[in-house]
């Protein structure tokens, strides 16, 4: 890991925030205007059907058709919103391609847990120093924002990419903020009482007694007091994130000391691509060309970085001038083992030239360099710069870069040679 890159990394998870999630505050405010008036359409609903039919809508006591409704009220007031803004918020993610989007292709993924991380500190410290409920507010919503830049980090690393996971912890955290929207609307309409009979019913029914009293509990968190109807959002975030994050840390050192093979068809497009198996030219660099042809199931491999642990590289899309790329573009050959390689371009070359004829005009399977290269190669200012040894080129795709000190190649992900 580079030092100095650092700064960057950490500007870039920063500027994330409001030229591609701009969406984030516009969705929060529709959220504010279409739930309540959802709540309120579906609950006048359901309990004139359930007058109509001659339910029992009472709390106290709390019944079993009161469990019925409860149900049937948890569906839609929780669950179905929760399950519709995961999927909004997932979709916001992914490009058309159904990709992680460019902006989310950091070298070092951790960065984008960054400026979530100072909104949740900066809560905190405002509920140590006065419990407001400003604190409290910046804690739900750096929780929140931890569980959307979580299900982007899943979707990045190499070693224990779970994005299902991640998303499922996303829509339990927009379930716990169903929950705390519920009992805060009702509290701020003068229903506490119906909150805090709801809890009873509910803990009893659940046997968690503790329930009893989550109109005015409270939840330790990081050293400071935090209300149970702010923690129902904040904890469903926080705890499981951190328990993936640290086991995926984990599991990525695990994975560069055993540096396994890994094909590029096995990877998905926009994830970390581990050090250990960039395709290199195992040796001095030859005249033929290497296989571009596409890889199945890795239509834009060429952003690809090292592994979790491992030293940055450039992301070819971090670089590229802008927007997602949907299309498929052409990529290296998969990598041999792990110790080695691959195929060197012209030893290719060279053994499918003896088992059939090639044609120097058609196009063949097999590429063959004309016979005036040298003057060719020698014609090109990029090989006058590189014989001269002023740069570094890829043993890959063949691009050279003059004056650089870069490590890995921008294009296609490979170790940067010598001359």
């Amino acid at each position: 890991m580079d030092p100095a890159r650092l700064p960057s990394q950490l500007w870039q998870s920063i500027r994330i925030a409001y030229t591609d999630e701009w969406w984030l505050l516009p969705g929060l405010v529709a959220v504010a205007i279409a739930y309540p008036i959802w709540v309120g359409a579906t609950g006048v609903a359901v309990l004139a059907i359930g007058n109509f039919v001659g339910l029992s809508l009472s709390l106290s006591p709390w019944t079993g058709q009161t469990t019925a409704l409860a149900g049937v009220l948890a569906v839609f007031w929780v669950v179905g919103p929760a399950a519709v803004g995961t999927h909004l918020v997932v979709q916001r993610l992914r490009n058309p391609s159904d990709n992680l989007r460019t902006c989310y292709r950091l070298e070092h993924p951790l960065f984008l847990f960054s400026l979530p991380a100072i909104v949740l500190v900066v809560g905190l410290g405002l509920l140590a120093a006065s419990g407001s409920i400003v604190g409290q507010a910046l804690v739900v919503l750096g929780a929140v924002f931890i569980a959307i830049r979580g299900a982007a980090y899943a979707h990045r690393v190499f070693a224990l990419s779970l994005p299902l996971l991640a998303e499922a912890i996303l829509f339990l955290t927009l379930a716990g903020g169903g929950i705390a929207l519920l009992a805060a609307g009702a509290i701020g309409a003068g229903r506490k009482p119906v909150v805090a009979d709801s809890a009873v019913g509910i803990a009893d029914l659940l046997g968690v007694p503790a329930l009893a009293g989550y109109a005015d509990g409270v939840v330790g968190l990081g050293g400071v007091e935090l209300s149970t109807i702010a923690a129902t959002v904040a904890i469903p975030a926080l705890l499981p994130t951190v328990a993936y994050v640290a086991l995926q840390t984990a599991v990525s050192l695990v994975q560069r000391l055993r540096k396994p093979d890994v094909k590029r068809s096995s990877l998905r497009t926009g994830q970390r691509y581990p050090i250990f198996a960039h395709p290199t030219a195992g040796g001095a660099r030859t005249g033929g060309s290497p296989d571009t042809s596409p890889v199945s199931g890795s239509a834009d491999e060429a952003d690809a970085t090292p592994d979790d642990s491992a030293e940055p590289t450039a992301d070819a899309d971090a670089a590229a001038a802008g927007g997602d790329r949907t299309g498929g573009t052409p990529t290296p050959p998969a990598p041999g083992a792990a110790g080695g390689g691959g195929q060197e371009a012209g030893a290719g070359a060279a053994a499918a030239a003896g088992d059939e004829e090639v044609d120097d005009v058609g196009h063949t399977r097999v590429y063959s360099p004309p016979k005036d290269a040298d003057e060719i190669e020698m014609a090109d200012p990029d090989e006058a710069a590189r014989r001269a040894g002023d740069g570094k080129y890829c043993p890959s795709c063949d691009e050279f870069f003059e004056g650089e000190t870069r490590t890995f190649c921008s294009t296609c992900g490979a170790r940067l040679e010598e001359p």
